[in-house]
């Protein structure tokens, strides 16, 4: 996944790749075959890191959710619960 920054909305600078995708994992929710969604990245102040969260779509059309905490919004991210299912709802 990459990261573009924009303060007009009309020019973008890439930021590149902070999250890369896991190639030699084909069960992991980031490999290229996995259908995500756009990532969703938030600050959490208590624990001073940034959350990233993501919709992973699975063959059956359920969602599940994977999460990642980074130090800094770039990255590098690591991914520390993956198959959530909040409420047994889909995402």
């Amino acid at each position: 996944m990459r990261c573009y920054a924009s303060k007009d909305f009309y020019n973008w600078e890439d930021k590149g790749i902070i999250i890369p995708p896991e190639l030699e994992d084909e069960a992991s929710p980031l490999h290229p075959t996995s259908f995500l969604d756009r990532p969703h990245i938030i600050y959490n102040q208590q624990t001073k890191k940034y959350v990233c969260w993501i919709k992973v779509m699975q063959k059956d059309e359920s969602q599940l959710s994977t999460v990642l905490v980074a130090n800094h919004i770039l990255g590098p991210y690591k991914l520390v619960k993956k198959d959530l299912k909040p409420l047994g709802m889909s995402a």
